[in-house]
């Protein structure tokens, strides 16, 4: 299970390691199963196969994706009471530019609404503590707080099952981190994946209203979604979003919400420094 966190290179991961012959992975970006309560409250069983299909190939090891688990408590229960042997792939990105890019796929997602990123910023303390399940998207500053995280994922599976990597190094050297995976998942780690492509590429969507139509409910939408069986919703939904959305390049962040966010994350990126032994200067900790 990639575990997060929310855009630090999972897609690409995912991407890279799916096109290994002994790994079977899920068609959609992510598996919401155990961040998602209407669909846990379904069953693994009745949802597996509009991820993976009927069976998978024999022996073949499944890959899954869902960014949010590590942010979540209830998710990273939830993966645990299900299979509390799984391998855990944790991948970390610099927390400010982590933030500054969940802003903009927020607002490419229909999940925010506000058109400044200092002004989400501000908005943010109020949204957590009004409803932290409603506004965990938009949880642009608290989701970069990776210790708690990653020591949570310790405590409930142990550290030998949780595998940090960074972006960073994925950017790097997508091969030998993939190879890397590869051994420590005991399949053959000579196969070299594909790396030209990066997935979950930044974009802009032409309407905001239909991006908010497509992650809002209501009795009109559950009335659609009782006729229409889940696995045509999902390529419903996916033609409409790539029909609304367009290429995009974020406009590059603002110095002083930089700073600003580079002195907050400061206490925090320290002590993951010091609990993963790994020098974080260029970070921007001390």
């Amino acid at each position: 299970m990639i575990a997060g966190a929310q855009k630090a290179g999972t897609s690409s991961l995912k991407h890279y390691l799916g096109q290994h012959p002994d790994i079977h992975t899920h068609e959609r970006n992510e598996i919401v199963f155990f961040v998602h309560d209407p669909e846990y409250s379904l069953g693994y069983e009745q949802v597996y196969p509009a991820y993976f299909g009927a069976s998978p190939p024999e022996h073949a090891l499944i890959l899954a994706k869902s960014a949010g688990i590590m942010y979540m408590p209830e998710a990273v229960d939830r993966l645990w009471e299900h299979n509390p042997d799984v391998r855990i792939i944790v991948s970390l990105r610099n927390p400010v530019d982590r933030a500054y890019s969940a802003y903009w796929h927020a607002r490419r997602k229909g999940w925010e609404y506000l058109d400044s990123f200092e002004d989400a910023l501000d908005a943010e303390p109020a949204r957590l503590r009004e409803d932290r399940t409603k506004w965990r998207q938009c949880a642009y500053v608290d989701r970069g707080k990776y210790c708690d995280q990653i020591v949570r994922l310790w405590d409930r599976f142990g550290k030998e099952q949780v595998t940090i990597l960074f972006l960073d190094d994925l950017h790097e050297d997508p091969a030998g981190s993939c190879r890397r995976l590869f051994s420590e998942l005991a399949i053959d780690a000579d196969f070299t994946p594909s790396s030209r492509e990066h997935a979950n590429r930044a974009a802009t969507v032409r309407s905001a209203w239909v991006a908010q139509l497509l992650v809002s409910s209501g009795a009109i939408k559950e009335g659609i979604s009782r006729l229409i069986p889940s696995g045509a919703r999902f390529y419903i939904k996916k033609r409409v979003k790539q029909f609304n959305e367009k290429g995009f390049l974020p406009p590059p962040i603002d110095p002083e919400a930089r700073v600003r966010l580079q002195v907050y994350f400061e206490p925090y990126n320290a002590k993951l420094s010091k609990l993963l032994g790994r020098d974080l200067g260029h970070w921007g900790c001390s």
